[in-house]
This record gives C-alpha cells, structure tokens and sequence, in this order.
C-alpha cells in the first residue's frame, strides 16, 4: 500500500474516532438541518454551553464543522459530506 492511500485511511480512522461519542452525533444530527449557535445546541442536547463548546472544538479541529461569527454570536454548520454520509449510513439523518 502506497503512503497516499494510508494517509486517506489515517484520515477516515481520525474522522471515525471524532464520531464515536454520542453527544457529537447528536450536535452533527442538529447541525444537519441548519447551522446552529452553541447556546441553541446546549439547549437542545441539554449540556451546558462550555460542554458543547468543547465538543465543538473537537469537532472543528477534525474540519467536520465550521463556524461563521456574527457579532457576538458564532455560528456553527457541517462542513465535511462524509460526516453526513456516515451519519445517513447509521440512520441518523437523511
């Protein structure tokens, strides 16, 4: 196997790790309908917002989310199609 082709199964392997944790799944499911705020996902998962935060951070560190500022808001959206791909594969979103 060339290093090109492990590289992209390191990358999968990364992406995969990021996912495996509920609460980031979830984020990912409601960042899937529409880019949200860290105040409107604590809310939705319940979490407080320094919890989501970091799982965000985690989140944009893999390239799977992105966020756009508005003024003091930060807006957060799914950036990475395989991430939704896998998500559709598990049943969570379509």
């Amino acid at each position: 196997m060339d290093n090109d082709a492990y590289a992209v199964y390191v990358l999968h392997a990364q992406i995969l790790k990021t996912l495996a944790q509920a609460k980031r799944l979830m984020i990912l499911d409601y960042l899937h309908s529409g880019e949200k705020s860290v105040g409107e996902l604590a809310e939705l998962l319940g979490l407080p917002q320094a919890n989501v935060s970091q799982h965000l951070a985690v989140l944009r560190a893999q390239e799977i989310v992105t966020a756009r500022r508005d003024r003091q808001t930060v807006w957060y959206s799914c950036s990475k199609p395989l991430a939704v791909q896998i998500l559709s594969l598990l049943g969570i979103a379509s």
